[in-house]
Parts: structure tokens; sequence; C-alpha cells
């Protein structure tokens, strides 16, 4: 378990440095992906007005993970950019936030920060398009096409409540709280989630920790009936009908 987790994080790490990668799939948010908002035509950043604002992951287009294990979340899930230059970079899994300064060039994002008030500024690059008429922004490394939502594409949280479910003879109690806090009763497993649309329903990222191997992230798409919650899991951009799980609220 120690070599898995070990791996994850570099994963991690990888996703939100790296040189500058190519660009991306030709639709990142194609028809055959499970996970795509509206396909319009991708298109790079020219300007830094395009991409101010706050935005938010929501998933990995392309990402390495080791098989049948899950992908360890991005660094940090949010990204806000504001005028003259400024980007403020925030983990809410783990409180962390980092500030420093950007450039926009034609199809590239660079930013510089000093972590931890470190004296010495650390300079990263990714290349960084636009989608669905600039509601999407995708930030590409060499290993990793990362998707952020404009935060007001993500829904409310109208899930929030305790919920029940019964998996061979165990019971699992999911707690999803108003604000976005996420965990499991009879575990340790303990973060956030966040609620978007997708083309083919209603979807939902969780980001959490599961100690003592680390962090990690899960997609589901998502649908509520009454008191009856239904998560279907997303594997490797794939929707697994088959796995399909019914909650009722408690």
């Amino acid at each position: 378990m120690k070599i898995k987790f070990c791996y994850l994080i570099v994963i991690a790490m990888i996703c939100v440095s790296g040189g500058l990668g190519c660009r991306p799939s030709e639709d990142p948010l194609a028809q055959n992906s499970a996970l795509p908002s509206d396909p319009n035509e991708l298109y790079p950043v020219s300007a830094a007005h395009e991409i101010l604002g706050q935005w938010r992951f929501v998933y990995f287009k392309k990402y390495y993970h080791l098989e049948g294990q899950l992908p360890a979340p991005p660094v940090f899930d949010a990204v806000d950019l504001t005028e003259p230059d400024i980007i403020i970079m925030k983990s809410r899994l783990n409180g962390r936030e980092e500030k420093g300064s950007f450039v926009v060039t034609f199809g590239l994002l660079k930013y510089e920060f000093r972590p931890g008030g470190s004296p010495q500024p650390v300079t990263q690059k990714s290349a960084c398009f636009l989608a669905n008429h600039g509601k999407a922004m995708i930030l590409t490394t060499e290993t990793a096409e990362l998707v952020f939502f404009r935060a007001d594409r993500i829904f409310e949280n109208s899930i929030h409540g305790t919920w029940r479910t019964q998996e061979n003879g165990v019971i699992k109690t999911m707690i999803l709280s108003e604000d976005g806090e996420y965990r499991m009763a009879e575990s340790a497993a303990a973060g956030h989630y966040r609620l978007w649309p997708s083309r083919f329903g209603n979807a939902m990222t969780v980001i959490y920790q599961q100690p003592p191997y680390g962090a990690f992230m899960a997609i589901f798409l998502y649908q509520l009936d009454r008191d009856v919650l239904t998560l279907v899991p997303i594997e490797n951009l794939q929707v697994i009908s088959a796995k399909a799980k019914t909650w009722t609220r408690q």
C-alpha cells in the first residue's frame, strides 16, 4: 500500500506542475466522453481578461494513475484570477492557499508564486484553452488535462443530508453537508463534494482523504428522487451503470 500511496502523491504533484503540454484532445469534452459539457469549439486563450474570475476543478480529461485505483486529485482544486494579474490557488481539502501573479500569452498561462512564503519563487506554465463559450477552462501539462468550470456553473448542494445504503450486508452512511463537506460515518474518509452539469446528467466530484492512504477523488452521475439518491460511478471517463447504488435519506 505504501507504493500505491507514494505513486498517487506524485501524480497529484505532476497535475499542477510540469512544463507546457501540447494541445489537449481535439475536444476534451467530446461526445464519446462520459463527462462533457456543451461540445463547442475548443480555442486557446489569447488575453488575460478571457479567464478572469473564479474557477473550480471538476474532472480530469486525461490523467495517469495505477490501474484499478482512484486518481489522486490535483493539489489545488480552485483557482481565482483577478485584475491586474493576481492568481490565488486553493485546496479545500487541506486548507492550503497560494497567491501569486500570472501572465497570458496565446494559448499559455504562466504563473509565479512563493509556496509557503518561500523566498524563492516557483514559476509554472500550462497550456490554457477555453470551451463552451468561455465557461470551461482546460489546463494542459505533458501528463494531464484538468477541466475547470466557472464557479457560477457549480450547482447548489441540493443533495445534502445523511444517506444510507447496504452493501454485502454492511451498512454504509454518507453525510453530505449543505456547505459541501463529505464524510463517511463508518470510516475515516472525509473531504468535500462539488455538483456540476454534464451532458449526460448531473455529476458529482468528491475529493477526500482516506487515512492512511492519502487523497483520492471519485466522480458520479447522480439522480435524486425524493428520499432516494442514485449514484453511478464514472471510471476512466466511462459511466459504469452496473455499479449504480441507491442511498436512502435518513
